[in-house]
């Protein structure tokens, strides 16, 4: 095995984080550099979980333990294609790991959407999230918000559009963001989906957490009592038994009242300067028109527009998933790998399979073959970095770099 291994990591999510942690515990001698576009840590965790939900950010003070070994480094606002090429990382490196992610939202391909008040969900929360130089043109969602999908980014996009300032006041909520939205004032929210109940993806603590605000009202429509139940794997049974539960919670005339409609396929976003309502088909491809003041779109994520490094690049044919090995010394982990998919917990796992790979590559393919370097790693990157006149930041300039912790103040 190649002694002292040198390993670039392209993205600090969950994924490139669980890989670098499992990477030192099989190859304790191995070097890591973390290399992010962005100037700040975590991705994911820190722009994409909604900002009520403080146990899951949490888990960023147990990713700062990773860089107390000083065989790691990270090197925030490098974006790899543009300040360097993967082709110079990989003459760099012994491995290279693209754990970069996904974070363009999917369109919906129908007529009305590019129209004021259609809000992809990922840039929403971004937004809220004070994601950097995320821009989002503020807008009143107004009394009547539409949101097209029902997973989890679905659901947190309803709770956080339903709760009022007070209720967030402890969160990491970019509160004057929320207010410029009209976060608490929506009286009705319609979360839509395409499939039956039982195809639901949303997790049953989610659905909830949403049925238990307290001055929501919400109903669930569609059959919740399939007749083939007893055959469905036990998660789609959990799911289906909290939908029932929850439906008709809350007192009917509760100033919020929230709709979870199933079998639902958007046709059209009807409107002239601004939203005003959304054609749907239902099952038996009838006309149904939802009102609407706003649209939030929540049906997953692609490689984004301005994607340096794309997923099609290493696609072959139509397939779903990359291989975890890409080539030469390079390997994919997390979303990039596999798409869309996946809870952090679930690309903790995905993390420890491509170790695994990487560690039985080392001591088999790669054996003998370890590149000729002038030194580290990482001071090459260093000196091309500042060849190229690219400023990054360390670990040490996190806090200086991360969202504003201080804005969750009521005015």
């Amino acid at each position: 095995m190649i002694e002292n291994p040198q390993i670039a990591i392209i993205g600090s999510g969950p994924s490139g984080i669980y890989t670098a942690q499992f990477l030192l515990k099989k190859i304790p001698d191995c070097k890591i550099d973390i290399l992010e576009r962005l100037p700040t840590l975590y991705g994911l965790v820190q722009y994409g979980v909604a900002p009520d939900h403080q146990s899951a950010k949490a888990i960023t003070r147990q990713f700062d333990r990773l860089f107390e070994n000083k065989s790691v480094h990270f090197f925030g606002g490098v974006e790899v294609g543009n300040a360097i090429h993967l082709e110079e990382l990989k003459k760099l490196y012994d491995i290279v790991i693209i754990a970069s992610g996904l974070y363009g939202d999917r369109r919906l391909g129908i007529q009305g959407e590019n129209l004021p008040g259609v809000l992809p969900s990922g840039r929403l929360t971004r937004w809220l999230n004070g994601y950097p130089n995320e821009e989002l043109k503020p807008l009143l969602v107004g009394p009547h918000l539409v949101i097209i999908g029902n997973g989890n980014v679905a659901i947190d996009v309803a709770r956080l559009m339903a709760k009022t300032d007070q209720d967030l006041i402890n969160s990491t909520m970019d509160l004057t963001r929320h207010a410029l939205l009209g976060g608490g004032k929506v009286k009705t929210i319609d979360i839509i989906g395409r499939g039956l109940p039982e195809g639901c993806k949303s997790d049953p603590l989610i659905l909830r957490e949403l049925a238990n605000i307290p001055y929501v009202h919400l109903t669930v429509e569609g059959n919740l009592t399939p007749d083939n139940e007893d055959s469905f794997p036990q998660i789609v049974k959990n799911r289906l038994k909290v939908l029932r539960e929850i439906n008709n919670m809350g007192k009917p005339n509760a100033p919020c009242q929230i709709s979870i409609r199933f079998q639902l396929k958007p046709i059209e976003i009807i409107g002239d300067n601004s939203v005003k309502a959304v054609i749907f088909h239902d099952q038996n491809k009838n006309i149904r028109e939802i009102s609407a003041s706003a649209v939030v779109t929540a049906i997953g994520f692609c490689d984004a527009p301005d994607t340096v490094i794309s997923r099609d690049r290493f696609r072959i044919k139509n397939e779903g998933e990359l291989s975890y090995n890409l080539g030469e010394n390079l390997y994919s982990v997390g979303w990039f790998r596999k798409g869309p998919t996946g809870t952090i917990s679930e690309n903790r796992v995905d993390a420890k399979e491509v170790v695994e790979i990487i560690f039985r590559d080392l001591e088999q393919s790669l054996k003998n073959k370890a590149k000729e370097k002038k030194g580290l790693a990482s001071e090459e990157l260093e000196k091309l970095l500042k060849a190229r006149r690219v400023h990054w930041f360390d670990f040490e300039q996190k806090e200086e770099m991360s969202p504003n912790k201080s804005q969750n103040t009521l005015c």
